[in-house]
């Protein structure tokens, strides 16, 4: 009856385990913050959030840069 129980609770404490990692993970998931990170030749580097000015301002001029690179990729057809 010992081993009986001491099975018992050590798949419950496995299934809880389980449900704790996946709750985690589904937490994890659903919030996430974009980031950009830029490197530079000097060893520097610069962490930007997505909701932040500056990368927005990054944001948007990687758009322009994607379509001149498109603009220019249909041309040479």
């Amino acid at each position: 009856m010992r081993r009986s129980v001491l099975k018992y609770l050590l798949a419950l404490t496995a299934l809880a385990g389980l449900v704790a990692l996946a709750r985690s993970y589904l937490e994890k998931s659903g919030s996430r913050t974009e980031v950009a990170q830029m490197f530079f030749d000097d060893g520097s580097s610069v962490t930007l959030t997505g909701d932040s000015v500056r990368a927005q301002e990054f944001e948007d001029i990687a758009h322009k840069v994607l379509e001149i690179a498109l603009a220019d990729g249909r041309q040479g057809i």
